[in-house]
């Protein structure tokens, strides 16, 4: 209810709901004979004895009814009512039963659900219990306390509970009356999930308990001769034949009318059995035959009798009923058109759900990035020298003994050899100090009766980098911060995954209106991914030349703006499924040459690596020349690699990278020269952390990029600056190392060499950049 209705008060409320379900049922047939349909079933129903003197059906009617509750108690008080004096009871009843639901179902509404009578199922059986629990008392204590009482009583208490269970499966068993009626859904043959069969057996079979009630209601009742049950019996016998089928026809026929007579029960069967067979002939046909089989069975059971009493009700039920029989002809059609409708998006959703599953997982994707990181920091830690092999091979003597000891082949292995493995001993020491690790592969050393080879390697691989991380050049790293900078990169690479699963409706909706302009029927498109975008299309195409078409995969590409790779096709039936990716649009090409400024090792490095359909091209300078120096530079390499392509943002991982140098036991810092280009897009950005200038050769041009923030490690906080650039097609672009440009001064020389050594062949253009700046400086710093 709105705020307009609660300012004026709970009568002007009312008043106004009235005047909207007046208007409503103004507008809208259907609704108006739903509400006289529960009005007369309620009013049948409370003139229905069942056992004991009680009339149940009513009260469980209004107790687990969902929808037209107020309708359907107006009923069943009238229908009471006609009673006399008998009926005052039960009209009090139903009165009752819709009171105490308006109390137990007010306290269960929501925003989300604001309406009455949603409370759950035993809520509403209670309703009905306590109900008939209050008549049955009323009336023990009118008559007395007897055995009729108690029968009346008892009976009125577990009928009610008994009827309301039956009929919450037809009003809410996951299929609604208007749902059977007037929808396209095919409600029979249809594939269910497991979670809906009981709901569906349940509805079914509560709908069969429920027609055969009706009729019973109905028995006894007769309009100018005519019996309003038979008449129903044959509507409910004819819709479903027409709607669901033969045998669906002919159990609701026998049931419908198994209460009236069970003889002319079997005939009401035959009669859905031949409507179902003959349906598609026509409503015509299906109303001569399956009558036919109706009249020949009741004359041949009851002769003439027989005769008078199912025809007069079978030929006026078929005239009245025949308008409404056409609507579910034309809505069976359009079922049909429906399921040639929902192949290609079952296609689209299998493809779908194929290239999720076929693409690598966050989890794949984590376990490589955290692998490259753990083996960076291990490689960097054994160069520093932090351990020697000989503690390498002192650990593993007792790692080696413990695991043994608790092995399950122990034993046996004690048969072999009085201490296991110590034979080679030495041999696997070496193996993990030099490989940094012990690999399954690595397993051929090891002894031939060892039958636990894959838990000793796994222990092997664990003691390196238990070893290792306790005493290596990171030890003092704080646990907690670590784990804070790795959690950063585990939920912005699971953002990054989920952003390439998504789909894109809008680019989805426009292709799928492309390819049905271009006559691919009942097109359906799905496009994932944001710049790397798969599209998967399906649609009608019976010679696939619509979907093959150069013209239709030219406008995709148009409309997607990149273009797309060899395309895949897919048949099923005279559905047909396109599938591609978007290629890159860029290509490029790399050269490096480098030189060291004296004898010892150098300390920058290149390195040039792909992922996530981008280029990375980097240079870091360890500050200074030797072992160490190099150690650093190699460790931003091997980081940036192995982080660059899980999909997390630049920022967490240099705060990883400047936090794990700073840990290091050895003061360091580095520069990082990181130029990222998009062989998709075209965009590219430089990432610069104290590094030399950067420059683009363009024509006759040369820009020159500049940074002047600090090197990594050096400072608490990362300093990483990005700068964007556009880079076109044939431009150069050189990164160099401080020892190219040493002086701020030299920039107008470089810029001159630059541009004169501009030449198609890289490495001859690199080399002579290379050797104008050996000419201008006397230091001996690395190139």
């Amino acid at each position: 209810m709105d705020k307009k209705r609660q300012k004026g008060g709970f009568f002007r409320a009312t008043r106004e709901l009235i005047k909207e379900e007046i208007t409503l049922r103004k507008n809208d047939g259907v609704t108006l004979f739903f509400d006289a349909l529960v009005f007369f079933i309620a009013f049948i129903y409370s003139r229905c004895h069942v056992a004991f003197g009680v009339y149940p059906l009513h009260i469980a009617f209004v107790s687990v009814l969902p929808n037209g509750v107020w309708i359907s108690l107006i009923g069943a008080v009238i229908g009471s009512l006609s009673l006399g004096k008998t009926g005052i009871v039960g009209a009090l009843g139903a009165v009752t039963a819709v009171f105490l639901r308006t109390l137990i179902s007010s306290p269960h509404r929501s925003e989300d659900e604001p309406f009455l009578f949603r409370e759950p199922l035993l809520l509403r059986i209670s309703s009905a219990i306590i109900t008939s629990f209050l008549g049955g008392l009323y009336v023990v204590v009118d008559i007395g306390f007897s055995l009729s009482s108690v029968f009346y009583l008892g009976g009125a208490v577990f009928l009610s509970a008994a009827f309301a269970f039956v009929f919450f499966g037809v009003f809410d068993g996951g299929i609604t009356l208007r749902e059977c009626l007037l929808g396209n859904e095919r409600i029979l043959g249809k594939k269910r999930l497991s979670a809906e069969k009981y709901s569906f057996v349940m509805a079914v079979g509560s709908f069969l308990f429920y027609v055969f009630f009706v009729s019973r209601a109905l028995f006894g009742y007769e309009i100018l001769g005519i019996s309003p049950a038979y008449m129903i019996a044959t509507a409910l016998t004819l819709f479903v034949a027409k709607r669901f089928g033969s045998l669906a026809a002919l159990t609701v026929g026998f049931v419908a009318t198994f209460s009236l007579n069970p003889m002319y029960a079997v005939g009401f069967g035959i009669l859905g059995l031949i409507a179902g067979a003959f349906s598609s002939l026509g409503r015509v046909y299906t109303a001569i035959l399956g009558g036919a089989g109706l009249v020949l069975w009741c004359v041949y059971v009851g002769g003439v009798l027989g005769l008078l009493s199912v025809l007069p009700e079978y030929g006026l039920t078929t005239l009245l009923v025949s308008p409404f029989l056409r609507r579910i002809s034309e809505g069976k059609k359009e079922e049909t058109s429906l399921v040639e409708e929902k192949a290609p998006k079952d296609m689209v959703n299998t493809a779908t759900l194929a290239y999720i599953n076929s693409t690598p997982s966050l989890s794949d994707k984590l376990f490589d990035t955290l692998t490259g990181i753990s083996q960076a920091v291990g490689q960097f830690e054994c160069r520093m020298g932090e351990i020697c092999e000989s503690e390498c091979r002192d650990g593993l003597i007792n790692e080696v003994s413990a695991f043994c000891h608790g092995c399950e082949f122990f034993s046996d292995c004690l048969k072999e050899s009085p201490a296991p493995c110590a034979e080679v001993m030495d041999e696997i020491a070496t193996i993990i100090y030099k490989n940094k690790g012990f690999l399954l592969e690595d397993a051929e050393v090891l002894p031939e009766y060892c039958k636990n080879v894959q838990g000793l390697s796994h222990r092997l691989s664990s003691f390196y980098r238990g070893l290792f991380g306790m005493r290596g050049a990171f030890g003092g790293a704080r646990p907690e911060t670590q784990y804070e900078l790795l959690s950063h990169i585990i939920r912005e690479a699971g953002y990054h995954e989920e952003k390439r699963k998504m789909t894109d409706r809008e680019l989805s909706e426009k292709i799928a209106a492309i390819a049905r302009e271009s006559g691919l029927c009942y097109a359906e498109a799905r496009v994932l991914g944001d710049k790397d975008a798969h599209l998967i299309l399906a649609g009608e195409d019976k010679d696939g030349s619509i979907i093959t078409s150069k013209s239709l995969q030219d406008k995709i590409s148009d409309a997607i703006g990149l273009p797309l790779s060899t395309a895949e096709y897919y048949r099923r039936d005279a559905v047909a499924l396109f599938e591609a990716s978007v290629r890159p649009s860029f290509s490029f090409l790399c050269h490096t040459v480098s030189e060291g400024g004296g004898n010892e090792q150098s300390g920058d490095l290149a390195a040039v690596f792909e992922g996530d359909s981008c280029l990375y091209s980097l240079i870091s300078d360890g500050m200074g020349s030797g072992e160490v120096a190099a150690s650093l530079s190699k460790f931003v390499a091997d980081f940036l690699t192995a982080t660059l392509a899980c999909g997390a943002t630049k920022g967490s991982i240099f705060h990883l990278l400047n936090y794990l140098i700073r840990s290091s036991q050895e003061e360091s810092f580095a520069t990082v020269d990181l130029f990222e280009f998009d062989t998709v897009t075209g965009e590219s950005c430089f990432y610069k952390c104290g590094a030399a200038d950067s420059y683009i050769k363009r024509g006759d041009s040369v820009f020159r990029i500049r940074s002047e923030s600090a090197p990594v490690g050096l400072m608490k906080n990362i300093d990483a600056e990005k700068i964007r650039v556009k880079v076109n097609e044939g431009d150069y672009v050189i990164m160099i190392s401080d020892g190219i440009s040493e002086q701020a001064e030299d920039s107008t020389p470089l810029l001159e060499a630059i541009n004169k050594c501009a030449s198609d062949d890289l490495c001859e253009y690199s080399r002579g950049i290379l050797e104008s700046a050996k000419k201008r400086t006397d230091t001996h710093d690395d190139m």
